[in-house]
């Protein structure tokens, strides 16, 4: 009941292209975003923003568990996210039931490593 009604807080876009499934959710007051993309069998949940005056009240989590409602709903059994090996935000991820895959993730230009953590759902 209280992430339908949190549902109804956000402006959620679909957009499909040649490569995959893009969604794009917002809070309609715009202090919360985030991304899916889906490519393949692979959704990713990535670019999860709260803005600062907004953190420490569960958005991040309700925008997490929004974005796993649209991916099970879309057909999927998970769901993929990646972070910095060695953040905070691994632990966190974890609270919510995110595992390590054990991949690696190296972007070009960045000197740190990035973890794949995946979720059943």
């Amino acid at each position: 009941m209280m992430q339908r009604l949190f549902r109804r807080k956000v402006i959620i876009q679909k957009c499909t292209v040649e490569l995959g499934t893009y969604f794009k959710l917002m809070k309609k007051d715009g202090k919360a975003s985030c991304s899916i993309w889906i490519e393949g069998n692979t959704p990713v949940l990535c670019d999860l923003y709260v803005s600062k005056s907004h953190r420490k009240r569960g958005i991040a989590t309700k925008m997490i568990r929004l974005c796993e409602e649209i991916v099970k709903e879309e057909g999927f059994e998970h769901i993929f996210l990646w972070t910095r090996e060695g953040s905070w935000l691994v632990m966190w991820y974890r609270q919510k039931g995110y595992e390590p895959t054990g991949e690696i993730l190296l972007r070009p230009g960045e000197s740190f490593r990035n973890i794949w953590l995946r979720k059943e759902l």
